[in-house]
């Protein structure tokens, strides 16, 4: 098990490499966005790598602030993906622009406040190293729902989309975010973390900056 972790962990960060170089060649704003959410994510697979090798749990508390940012920085990527796989240029940018700045802003409130909204416990597991886990449901309902969203964005309106391969990799994303983000609220997990959806939410990704780079 500790095995194929380590191979999920090593395949996010080589797919996140994989999308700094390919978003250089996207339009600016994209760019910005992307680069930005791109560094985010970055420190979050070195804080969940330093949680895997880690010996001692005395300093990991202080990992909190960037250990959740996938719940930042994945409803970021599913907007930008969708935008781009919509392709429809009477639906400005901007407003996915504006709604990053405000979850920039939200996300270090939200971190910060106290034990009673969002609180944290950190688990040792033999093969997996240590785990850090919030006790807020709401937190893991957003998510699943953002993802739910995406999917039925996915099934009504780019259903005729002729970009099949981005259609079904992003309805795959969903798909595979909403069975983790079930099993974290009943308790079923076989990883600590949403790791496959983000995952494969990042192939789309890094597809969708392929194409971009193609247009």
């Amino acid at each position: 098990m500790a095995e194929i972790y380590a191979l999920l962990l090593f395949i996010a960060m080589s797919i996140i490499f994989s999308c700094f170089i390919r978003n250089f060649e996207a339009p600016f704003k994209i760019k910005i966005i992307s680069l930005t959410a791109l560094f985010f994510l970055t420190l979050r697979y070195i804080s969940l790598l330093l949680c895997f090798f880690s010996k001692s749990i005395l300093w990991l508390y202080s990992l909190k602030y960037i250990y959740f940012l996938y719940i930042l920085v994945i409803p970021i990527i599913i907007m930008v993906v969708l935008y781009t796989i919509l392709r429809n240029n009477t639906i400005s940018f901007n407003y996915i622009m504006i709604t990053s700045v405000v979850c920039y802003i939200l996300y270090p409130i939200l971190i910060t406040m106290n034990s009673e909204v969002f609180s944290i416990e950190i688990f040792s597991n033999p093969n997996l190293g240590y785990h850090i886990l919030h006790d807020n449901s709401y937190i893991s309902v957003f998510y699943g729902a953002v993802n739910l969203l995406a999917l039925l964005y996915i099934l009504i309106v780019l259903n005729d989309n002729h970009n099949i391969i981005a259609v079904m990799l992003g309805t795959s994303a969903s798909l595979i975010s909403i069975v983790e983000t079930v099993a974290v609220i009943i308790k079923i997990q076989v990883f600590p973390q949403y790791l496959l959806g983000e995952i494969f939410w990042l192939i789309t990704f890094n597809y969708m900056l392929y194409k971009l780079k193609r247009r």
